[in-house]
């Protein structure tokens, strides 16, 4: 049992991880896109929406990947984790 708990735990822990990462991402292409529609665009305006764009898409994967993950073991059974 204590496997399980230890297995969940780290599952979790990689989860919530992943959720900072999607909230720091969300925030930076926040910051662009409102940098952009303010007039504050500069000339690489379209190199910093796509890359931060990205970043956020690839933050928001890793949140999925880490929950579908974590769904999954909770619904093995202990027998099924051996």
């Amino acid at each position: 049992m204590a496997d399980r708990e230890h297995i969940i735990r780290e599952l979790q822990d990689t989860l919530d991880a992943a959720a900072l990462r999607q909230k720091s991402a969300a925030r930076h292409l926040e910051n662009v896109v409102q940098a952009i529609s303010s007039g504050n665009d500069g000339p690489d305006h379209l190199n910093q929406l796509l890359a931060a764009s990205r970043e956020y898409s690839a933050a928001q994967d890793g949140v999925t990947t880490a929950l579908l993950r974590l769904n999954y073991v909770l619904g093995l059974t202990d027998a099924e984790l051996d």
